[in-house]
């Protein structure tokens, strides 16, 4: 079972049209223990962009994050659904952040074992993060 630790959302402005841009980071637990942090960034003037997410897994565990392997996605909204699509790490605003961990390119990271409860994540993510679910409400 995750648990998503909700944080306040850091607001900037968006360098084309000087509208807010939302970034957020969260912590993730599963099953009462550190699994997991995600950072998401996304425009509502620019829905068209979708989100950027990448996540980070503690494949390590203990008391203390250790950010060992990380995912990039981009979420997008579809007249029915929201879909998710795994990238390369070149494609990330975090490309070369190390608290994340190693961010994996597509092939490696679609031939991970955890890349289904990565997925099973992002359901979550899309369902209980409140920036989120307003944002894909609002492209509906």
């Amino acid at each position: 079972m995750f648990e998503i630790e909700i944080i306040e959302p850091k607001l900037t402005t968006c360098d084309c049209c000087g509208k807010p841009v939302t970034s957020l980071t969260r912590f993730v637990t599963k099953d009462e223990r550190a699994w997991a942090v995600y950072k998401a960034v996304f425009a509502k003037n620019h829905p068209d962009r979708g989100v950027y997410l990448a996540i980070g897994l503690d494949e390590v565990g203990g008391p203390d994050w250790t950010g060992s392997t990380a995912f990039a996605l981009n979420l997008s909204a579809s007249e029915t659904e929201f879909q998710t699509r795994v990238t390369d790490s070149s494609e990330s605003p975090w490309r070369g952040t190390k608290a994340l961990g190693r961010m994996l390119d597509r092939a490696e990271a679609l031939a991970h074992p955890e890349i289904q409860e990565i997925f099973h994540l992002v359901d979550h993510i899309v369902r209980e993060d409140p920036e989120i679910r307003e944002l894909f409400e609002t492209v509906h």
